[in-house]
């Protein structure tokens, strides 16, 4: 096999036949034969050839991919392919397994085999029993899954994360507001919300967030990234960012907070917005607003530039600042306040439109430079 013994990451581009053949022909002489002993990361396809690539890993072996949103696995066949890797790899710690068909169960008790695991990829069904058997493998740090509606057993009762310190949830809107109140997660630091489509209402999204900051893991957040995608609705009044986000305004020891906002959010933004913001967060070390090119409908003042002010002044741990749909220009009374030694070092800045013209550079230029001095300055 091409430099076999040095592969470190294997997917089914990798083997010609013959060299199926070969492998083949090796494992059936001995079971045992390590074949990659430097293999960490491994893909299996649902191709006739999978057990076959499973008798290549090692205990090197850290990364298993089975995802497949193209081709369906057989259940019977991955299972056995599950079970030579639990054998040969025993020191798995990341699992991504979306796409599969297999039952979640099943999965869960493939998963809870590897007591080094801390990374679980998933897709589920709304479904308590499920739920809780996830929150009983006790090694699992880090949690991305897929609620789907299918399969519904859902009763409200506590379901307990007791370890999971990151969680990233896909899905309806409605579903995942569903189940953040009957989680308990005392250790949970990070949390990341992916709506499915464009199929939820606004409301939706405004309930989530009242069930976020009165959750059992309020306290214990430190990052929250949301990305809001509503479905389009008539025209209506747009309600003020800080008005939208008040809920979650009583998470005061956020340390990063991003904010994904497609084109039909009714959601505008002013210099007023992100005063409210910066008071509300002064832990903030990471802020991040991104949304679609702004609506006809959305006839709101953008923030200019003199909102940078409100972040130095109230979050001094501020490292890292991106915010698009933002003009680059500064009102005639702004000042250039003087911040010597304001940490932050990187700042991203783009408009809504495809130009950004920027104007009185050299004011601007003077005002950046006292607001935050210590940027890095990217000269590629």
């Amino acid at each position: 096999m091409r430099c076999a013994a040095r592969e470190r990451s294997l997917g089914h581009k990798i083997m010609t036949p013959a060299e199926y053949d070969l492998v083949a022909t090796l494992v059936k002489l001995d079971p045992d034969v390590v074949l990659l002993p430097s293999l960490q990361i491994l893909q299996l396809l649902p191709l006739y050839g999978m057990p076959i690539y499973a008798t290549l890993a090692s205990r090197s072996l850290h990364t298993l991919d089975i995802t497949s949103y193209i081709f369906h696995f057989d259940e019977e066949l991955l299972q056995g392919t599950l079970q030579v890797l639990v054998h040969r790899a025993p020191h798995i710690r990341v699992i991504c397994a979306k796409g599969t068909c297999l039952d979640g169960m099943l999965l869960l008790d493939f998963a809870s085999k590897f007591p080094q695991l801390r990374e679980l990829s998933m897709e589920a069904s709304l479904s308590t029993p499920l739920l809780r058997r996830l929150g009983g493998i006790a090694s699992v740090e880090s949690l991305d899954i897929d609620i789907r509606e299918e399969g519904k057993q859902w009763d409200d009762s506590s379901i307990r994360f007791t370890h999971i310190r990151k969680l990233t949830c896909s899905g309806r809107c409605g579903t995942i507001s569903t189940i953040i109140p009957s989680l308990v997660a005392p250790e949970l630091a990070e949390l990341e919300i992916k709506p499915a489509g464009y199929a939820d209402a606004i409301d939706s999204y405004a309930s989530l967030l009242r069930n976020i900051s009165t959750s059992h893991f309020a306290r214990s957040l430190r990052a929250l990234t949301i990305s809001i995608w509503p479905r389009w609705v008539h025209p209506v009044d747009p309600m003020p960012l800080a008005t939208f986000l008040r809920p979650c305004l009583r998470l005061s020891q956020i340390e990063r907070l991003a904010l994904d906002l497609n084109v039909y959010v009714p959601i505008s933004t002013s210099d007023d917005d992100f005063r409210t913001l910066a008071s509300a967060f002064p832990s903030l070390r990471r802020f991040v607003l991104r949304r679609g090119a702004r609506a006809h409908t959305l006839p709101d003042t953008p923030p200019s530039l003199a909102t940078l002010t409100h972040f130095a002044r109230h979050c001094p741990e501020l490292r890292e600042l991106e915010m698009q749909g933002s003009e680059v220009g500064l009102p005639s009374d702004a000042d250039v306040p003087e911040m010597r030694e304001h940490p932050c070092r990187v700042l991203r800045l783009s408009s809504s439109s495809r130009t950004m013209p920027v104007r009185d550079v050299v004011r601007v230029a003077l005002f950046l430079d006292g607001l935050f001095p210590n940027l890095d300055i990217d000269e590629s």
